[in-house]
């Protein structure tokens, strides 16, 4: 594989061990590995290899991505004669897809039936093509974030959901028995699409050849760069992870304290909540206030400044009212924001 593991993130010591390793060897000694079977070294063996990427300072123009380094005549030569960028470039145009970034190569024998790419959003819109065997998809849409319990934003598995939805454990992740799945089985010669923030695993199905696939990956910076309002539920979820980043820098890089920090924050704002159905009944607004304030200060770590906690709570809860709107900001923070999901990673 040539990906990292780890998506680009700042550490907050969090524990993982590695999903994955990483081994270099020929093409002709991975095929001859690979197709040995699963009990060949007793490893999984699978490739994952971009082959073509933009250059890091945007000069090509979309559809006329470089070759990777270190990619063969032979490849190189398949490339350029094996994808037709016309297609791509139509599909973008007519998908409305932003900048093409990557293609990335795929293949299995036989040691990898049954790999997972275990559940997981890519922050890319992602055309996957699969040319030989067959692939099992699971999908979940981003407005299931809150049934399969992200890791934290400063977690080495960043963008990749703690359920296992193989072993699933409704007592620790009750949530996820009520997650709406779409299952797709993907065969030689058809194509999914996957818009970025939408949950996915991947099972390579048993085959008697090579399973083969590609993906495209489009960059999804329009609407990162100029969101609808209120925002749609994709990008609400990467503004979940972006106030992880701002909780943390806030609080003098201590990333440990954004659970308690949510876990204040949706206390506030429900006690806010309430104090809105008392003040129709014409209960004392001030009162229901200092409920809020009570509800956010109980939660605040012994050493952080109440002043920065109260300004750090009415500019997140400005911001929310902005972007999700007034009225959806509590059940932003119940969905997105549970701090139930810090409960069972373990920091170093």
């Amino acid at each position: 594989s040539d990906r990292g593991s780890h998506s680009d993130r700042v550490s907050a010591g969090y524990e993982a061990k590695p999903l994955v390793s990483s081994l270099t060897m020929s093409i002709g000694e991975y095929l001859d590995s690979a197709q040995a079977g699963p009990s060949h070294g007793r490893r999984c063996l699978y490739l994952q290899q971009s082959v073509l990427q933009a250059p890091a300072d945007g000069s090509v123009q979309q559809g006329a991505l470089l070759p990777c380094a270190g990619l063969g005549e032979g490849m190189r030569r398949d490339i350029g004669s094996g994808i037709d960028l016309q297609a791509v470039r139509a599909l973008a145009e007519a998908g409305g897809f932003g900048p093409w970034q990557r293609c990335q190569l795929f293949v299995g024998g036989a040691s990898a039936a049954g790999a997972r790419s275990i559940l997981h959003f890519d922050q890319y819109d992602n055309l996957f093509v699969q040319i030989s065997g067959w692939k099992r998809f699971r999908v979940y849409d981003p407005q299931q974030t809150r049934c399969l319990y992200p890791f934290p934003i400063h977690h080495p598995l960043d963008t990749r959901a703690q359920v296992d939805l193989e072993a699933p454990d409704l007592a620790a992740f009750p949530r996820l028995s009520e997650a709406v799945c779409s299952e797709v089985l993907l065969g030689p010669g058809q194509a999914l699409f996957l818009p970025a923030y939408w949950w996915h695993e991947v099972v390579t199905e048993p085959h008697d050849g090579l399973t083969v696939s590609a993906n495209f990956w489009f960059a999804a910076v329009y609407r990162l760069l100029t969101p609808t309002r209120p925002l749609v539920p994709s990008m609400q979820c990467e503004l979940a992870r972006q106030l992880e980043y701002l909780v943390s820098d806030c609080l003098s890089d201590r990333a440990r304290l954004v659970p308690a920090f949510f876990s204040a924050l949706r206390a506030a704002v429900e006690a806010v909540h309430a104090a809105a159905d008392a003040r129709s009944a014409a209960a004392d607004a001030a009162r229901a206030d200092a409920a809020a304030s009570e509800a956010l200060h109980a939660r605040r770590p012994a050493g952080v400044v109440p002043q920065e906690w109260q300004g750090l709570f009415e500019y997140v809860v400005r911001q929310l009212g902005s972007l999700v709107g007034h009225g959806s900001v509590l059940r932003f923070c119940l969905d997105l924001l549970d701090g139930g999901r810090f409960a069972r990673l373990t920091l170093g």
